[in-house]
C-alpha cells in the first residue's frame, strides 16, 4: 500500500485499510499480508496498530539469473 505524501495524515491510509478489512470479510479470506522494509518506522508503526505487531512469517524473495 502507497499513500502519497500530500495524502498522508489524513486518514487516507486507514481508509484503505478499513476497505481492504470489509473486502477480506465479503470474500472470506484468511488473511491479509502487509509487507514493508525492516528499516520503515513508520509503515511497520502503521501495520502494528491493525495486526499487533508483526506475524511469524519470514518473507524472502529470489532474483532470477
Amino acid at each position: 500500500m502507497f499513500v502519497a505524501p500530500d495524502a498522508r495524515e489524513t486518514g487516507a491510509a486507514d481508509a484503505l485499510v478499513t476497505r481492504l478489512q470489509e473486502l477480506a470479510r465479503e470474500r472470506d479470506w484468511p488473511a491479509v499480508r502487509c509487507i514493508t522494509q525492516h528499516f520503515n518506522e513508520r509503515g511497520r508503526a502503521f501495520y502494528d496498530r491493525y495486526t499487533g505487531g508483526p506475524s511469524d512469517f519470514i518473507v524472502y524473495q529470489m532474483k532470477p539469473g
